[in-house]
Parts: structure tokens; sequence; C-alpha cells
């Protein structure tokens, strides 16, 4: 192929694979949208002006296909609710759908995610609470006034016979974590978000739900562009909403808290035993010949898996195996806790009797072959295959 025809295939792929999306956005009508903001890791205004956060983020890549342009408005979640429904602004983030809700808002079909909530209370109670639900009778609990998170931490208490004083709350998060810290409330319950190690750690979890932009009640005309740009966001990407939620929610969520049973756990058994394979780079190896400690990706895994949660620390001790036969057998013996890296499918581990963890890392895996046979490896083919025992 000719440098020219070249160019010409690589202009018209650009045509075919970018326009469609380039033209939506610059053929739309520019409509200005008056949107709720509300400080939290939804929304955020760093220290020099700088907006982000996850509706912020996902409100940018609407526009790209509607032409939208915000007008920002500021308030509390709860105030901001309430001017939806008065029209005084026109979407909101973060608003998970009930029948009552649909009859004064418009929802789209798609939600822009889904969030989990918790209750909170401050470190130095956490160990009062513990794993009885029955620690909450009596206790002022607070919620944010008229959300998703109200409706479930009644239907929490009730399923749980527990009697406690729900106390509606209106103002911005940070208002509700220092009426937490003063003690006037006992308990916060709120996104698994706002957890801080040295106050305030989740001790239950009080229920989830799937969020909405929701779209005030006169404005249809937003709707239908609303849900024809988050059918296209969700086809190109379809992991587009978990791939937000990793960015501004994972490494500050519950996750980040070990529970009181987790600590207890951790407490009574002290340092965890990993065996390893040894002379198995890139994955694990002796750092030194004749010693114990473990070089390669499993060293900066267990380095960065010590620190990774916010209320304790975790030790590791590595265990070297010279074959992947003899890393099992330890752990059927309990010479170890765990072992890494273990390649079988959730099949083999039963058979076994063993649990596997979520996968820890990935590789590709490549059958090396002498140059002359590269062309011939075919699998209708005869060959004889080396593989690790």
């Amino acid at each position: 192929m000719s440098g020219k025809t070249l160019k010409l295939v690589i202009f018209f792929f650009f045509l075919l694979v970018f326009a469609p999306g380039v033209c939506l956005a610059a053929g739309a009508q520019e409509k200005t949208v008056r949107v709720g903001w509300y400080e939290s890791p939804f929304n955020r205004i760093d220290a020099q002006g700088h907006r982000s956060g996850y509706a912020y983020e996902y409100q940018q890549k609407l526009a790209a296909h509607t032409g939208w342009k915000y007008e920002y408005v500021n308030g509390s979640w709860p105030e901001l609710f309430e001017m939806l429904q008065e029209g005084k602004i026109d979407l909101l983030s973060d608003v998970s759908y009930t029948k009552e809700r649909a009859e004064k808002m418009l929802f789209p079909t798609l939600p822009m995610g889904s969030e989990t909530y918790y209750a909170f209370v401050m470190v130095d109670d956490a160990g009062s609470f513990g794993s009885d639900f029955d620690a909450f009778n009596g206790k002022k609990i607070g919620v944010n006034k008229n959300s998703i998170q109200e409706r479930l931490l009644k239907e929490w208490l009730e399923s749980n016979g527990i009697r406690a004083q729900v106390v509606e709350l209106t103002g911005e998060e940070s208002e509700s974590v220092e009426m937490l810290k003063r003690g006037e409330i006992n308990a916060l319950v709120t996104l698994d978000a706002y957890g801080d190690e040295n106050a305030h750690i989740p001790i239950c979890k009080i229920g989830q739900s799937d969020f909405f932009f929701a779209v005030n009640l006169e404005r249809k005309d937003l709707l239908g562009e609303l849900n024809n740009a988050l059918g296209k966001i969700q086809d190109e990407n379809r992991y587009y909403n978990q791939q937000l939620f990793g960015k501004y929610f994972q490494n500050v969520g519950a996750n980040a808290f070990l529970t009181s049973e987790e600590i207890s756990w951790l407490s009574g058994h002290g340092t965890i035993r990993v065996g390893y394979l040894d002379d198995f780079l890139p994955f694990c190896s002796r750092s030194e010949a004749g010693k114990k400690e473990v070089t390669g990706a499993l060293k900066d895994y267990l380095e960065q898996a010590a620190k990774c949660t916010k209320n304790a620390t975790i030790e590791f001790e590595t265990v070297p195996y010279p074959t992947g036969e003899k890393l099992l057998n330890a752990l059927k013996k309990g010479e170890v806790d765990c072992v890494f890296p273990v390649g079988m499918d959730s099949f083999e581990a039963e058979q076994m009797g063993l649990i596997t963890s979520v996968a820890v890392m990935q590789t590709e895996l490549y059958a090396a072959v002498r140059r002359n046979d590269q062309i011939g490896i075919a699998p209708a083919q005869k060959r004889t295959a080396a593989v690790v025992k």
C-alpha cells in the first residue's frame, strides 16, 4: 500500500469511528442546565478551583453527547433535592429511585452507578458495637432527610428489632460528621466513601441501591437527551460506571477498614504466613540464596497489602517452597495460611479442599517454539509440549 493510499485509509477510518460522536456534539443545540453541586466524592473543588468528582466527570461525558452547558448551584444534598422538585435546578446526581419520587421528578432508564450505605461510629466507640446489633438500641442515628438511606435505615432497624432514634439531617456531610464527633448523634448512615481512620469508621452495612441522575418534572426535553447520552456512554464502555467508582471511591470506602471480627481474628492469629514458589520470577523468588525473604511481584503486593487497611497493620511472613506440589502440601498441613501463585479454577480448588481468592494479578501465557517450527504449529498436528509440573 502506497503512503498516499494509507493516509486515505486512515482518514476514512477516523471519519467512520469518530465523526458520528463529533457531529452529534457539534450539532446539538446548546442548553444551559442548572445542576446541583454538593461537596462530596461526587463533586469536588481543589485549592486551585479545579472541579472533579464522580458526578462532575459523568456530567462532562454527558455534555460531549448533548452539548449541555452547566450552571452549578451550591447546596447540601437535601437542600438540592428540594430545589429539584421546586424547579430551582434541572438536574441532580446520586438520586435513588422510588415510586414516590417518580411522581415528583423524572428518572432515566439507566443508573449512573450503585452505592452502599454503612453506619459509621467514632473510632473510640467502635469496640462497644462489635457484631451485636442490639448495641444500637437507644442510640441516635443521623441520616440525610428524605434520602433513600433514611428509608433503608428504618427498614434495617425494623427487620433487626432495634429501637433507635432516627435524626433527620439537612446540612452538608461535613456538618453531619461534626455532629458525630460532638456526640450529638451516636452513628451516621451515609455512603461508604466517608470513612476517616482517625475519627469515624464503618461498622455495619445498612443497604445498597442504584442511583440516577434525576431531572426536574418540567424538563422532559432533558430526559430524552439524557437517556440517549447514557445509552451511548454505556454502549461505548459497559464498565464506565465501575471504572468511575474505582477512580473516586474504591480506596476510600468501607473496604479500607477491617471489621471488628477481622481485627479480633488478626489479633489472635498474628502474622499471616504466605507460602510461595521459589525461583519463579517475575512473580516470586528468594531475595538471596538461603534466605526466606521474597522478591518479585509478590513482594510488592504484600508491601501494599500490609498497609492497605486504615485501622490495622497486617504483618506477613513468607516461606519458599521448591515445587508446586510441596507448596500445596504445606497449605494442607497448615504450615502456611495461604500460597502463591495458584492458577487453578474454582472446581479444581474444590476437589483439593481449597478456596481461591480473587485474582491477585494477571498475566499472559505463550508457547515458546524453535524458530524453524513457528510456521507449522497447528491444533491438528501432533506436538510434544513441556509444562512446569
